[in-house]
């Protein structure tokens, strides 16, 4: 038994160290005795340099050699000068037998109520028990041996007690037959599926199946994620923070409300679809002198890349006549043209 090999059982065995342990191995016990030990070469070095070495373990089994056999041997773990630990060591092989042993299977019982293993075999071919028609033994002392033999009771303190895990979190994982998609692997031996509906902000966990026509599976193992977090639509505020009024008011201080949906523009105030920024503004061709003629706002506003400066042209905020609010609704600029009560003027306007 190569050294990297042993290295690698004693560093499994100390890592749970507080489970029991079963080392099953190709070879370790013969059939046969050599100076009083079924153990082979391979046999006494594991049980020195693994067996004896790591307390939990509790049994070796093997093949390799035809026929059966067994043999107990105990440890003073805490070194008070008693062997306190059992090992049941066991072989079993039996492909010398008829078409390869009649499919025999050895069976192992756990029975940890009462703290017993309980072994046989069994034939599915013959519907028989035990390949050997030999009285159970119990391996309850230390140093019994013997071959040919399938039936045995081994004692073991399976410690059952409720364990409490102290520990800040734990994650747990359950596989769903909720399928999010199948896709067939291309010829470059990937595949990939898009998961729609999934929530902002919200961990995911997904795991996936490969099968082929023979019947093959493999399930990987669970794989989680998060997604983004998306960005809310902030409301325009002012310097303290209070949100932007989006309705004017005529000259009395009344709300003129208007509602995009409501608001009906004529083709023409739209303004052109375009990078640079527009600035829409109201014509006045009335007089504004006193003793003339009140003002009247036209349907045919301007829109252009650069606002004009010349007389009677004044920019919505600006305008006596009427408000021109423009507001941003899902990426499009919509101007919108609201006329004060007529009464205020003294004349209406004209279709």
């Amino acid at each position: 038994m190569p050294r990297l090999h042993m290295d690698w059982m004693n560093k499994v065995l100390s890592r749970y160290s507080d489970r029991k342990a079963v080392i099953c191995l190709h070879r370790y016990l013969n059939v046969k005795t050599s100076e009083g030990s079924y153990l082979d070469y391979a046999g006494i070095a594991v049980q020195r340099e693994v067996v004896a070495r790591n307390p939990n373990v509790i049994a070796v089994l093997n093949g390799h050699y035809h026929g059966s056999s067994f043999e107990t041997v105990k440890f003073d773990d805490d070194n008070d000068g008693v062997n306190e630990r059992t090992v049941y060591q066991i072989c079993t092989d039996y492909q010398s037998g008829f078409e390869g042993g009649n499919e025999y299977i050895k069976m192992l019982y756990f029975d940890l109520d009462n703290d017993k293993i309980y072994i046989n075999s069994y034939s599915p071919v013959l519907d028989d028990f035990n390949y050997y028609d030999e009285p159970v033994v119990n391996l309850d002392r230390d140093g019994i041996k013997g071959d040919s033999i399938d039936a045995f009771v081994l004692d073991v303190d399976f410690d059952t007690e409720e364990k409490t895990i102290d520990g800040k979190a734990f994650t747990a994982s359950v596989r769903t037959a909720d399928e999010i998609g199948t896709v067939n692997v291309g010829a470059d031996k990937t595949a990939s599926i898009v998961w729609n509906g999934l929530e902002s902000g919200t961990d995911y966990t997904w795991y996936a199946v490969a099968a082929n026509s023979l019947s093959g599976k493999l399930t990987t193992g669970m794989n989680e994620f998060t997604t983004k977090v998306r960005k809310e639509e902030t409301t325009p505020s002012d310097e303290d923070g209070k949100p932007l009024e989006t309705a004017s008011s005529d000259e009395d201080g009344k709300s003129l409300e208007t509602t995009p949906s409501e608001s009906v523009m004529p083709s023409e105030t739209m303004p052109p679809e375009s990078s640079t920024p527009v600035e829409t503004t109201a014509t006045d061709k009335g007089n504004t002198k006193d003793g003339e003629k009140n003002p009247e706002v036209e349907n045919d506003t301007e829109t252009s890349g650069t606002p004009e400066s010349a007389d009677g042209v004044a920019t919505g905020r600006k305008a006596t006549a009427g408000s021109l609010i423009a507001m941003m609704i899902s990426g499009i600029l919509a101007v919108i043209l609201t006329i004060p009560d007529r009464k205020k003027h003294g004349k209406a306007d004209e279709d």
